[in-house]
């Protein structure tokens, strides 16, 4: 069976940090014969990504931008086949996803890296989104957090939301490779409500070491770096 998922993203240019993060980590599940594609709301492709499946809304960058995005959304989404999982990257994607799949009956994981406690005491773009996101019904069915510090954060704020910490990479396939070893072995899929308290009261990630200690995979293809990925999104269809 092909396994299916649909990013969310912003933007796509300038073309550094989490959106080249995004694009390999797509481009390697593509090369493990996922069916991968994308949504980007605001700006244009890079050319280094043109060989992604992404739909490139260009809604102009504006401080409604979130709002215009989410009809389309909702009707992008709503084609997805029922088997495809839906990841938002960062708040500024969980927000209109969350909003535009308010009453279809799907939920969606948030790939979070900005939220961060001494950053919404500053940030009021941040706190503002987070807050909305914080209302029940929008809130993701996980998280997969770049850093301890964001998980932290997203526990505090979503308690009950099982969230993981995920190292994530922006240089090369290969450092992506590298930063894939060190993903917990093994996540639990929650098969019911007590399982995702459960698993929301274990979220606490690999260990410091586990995450600092990383080892050369055998397989030095790029699509090596998405199988853990892989073994993690199939363990969340439970959700």
């Amino acid at each position: 069976m092909t396994e299916r998922v649909h990013f969310v993203l912003p933007q796509m240019t300038p073309y550094y940090g989490m959106e080249k993060a995004a694009a390999l980590l797509m481009a390697a599940l593509v090369e493990r014969h996922w069916d991968v594609t994308a949504t980007v709301l605001s700006g244009g492709i890079p050319r280094v990504a043109a060989g992604l499946r992404l739909d490139a809304l260009e809604i102009p960058r504006s401080p409604v931008r979130l709002v215009r995005a989410v009809p389309p959304l909702r009707r992008g989404l709503a084609h997805l086949p029922d088997d495809a999982l839906i990841v938002a990257c960062g708040l500024w994607a969980a927000a209109p996803v969350a909003t535009a799949l308010v009453a279809t009956g799907r939920s969606y994981i948030a790939w979070e890296h900005s939220v961060l406690a001494p950053r919404l005491q500053i940030d009021k773009r941040v706190a503002v989104l987070l807050r909305l996101v914080d209302t029940p019904g929008l809130r993701p069915a996980r998280v997969v957090a770049v850093s301890e510090g964001v998980r932290r954060a997203v526990a505090s704020r979503w308690p009950g939301v099982p969230a993981s910490v995920v190292t994530t990479f922006s240089r090369t396939n290969a450092s992506a490779a590298r930063a894939w070893t060190g993903w917990p072995a093994r996540l639990r899929r929650p098969s019911d409500r007590r399982g995702r308290q459960a698993a929301g009261r274990s979220s606490a990630g690999p260990s410091r070491a586990s995450r600092c200690t990383w080892r050369r995979p055998r397989d030095r293809r790029p699509g090596a770096a998405a199988a853990p990925l892989g073994r993690w999104f199939v363990r969340a269809r439970g959700v």
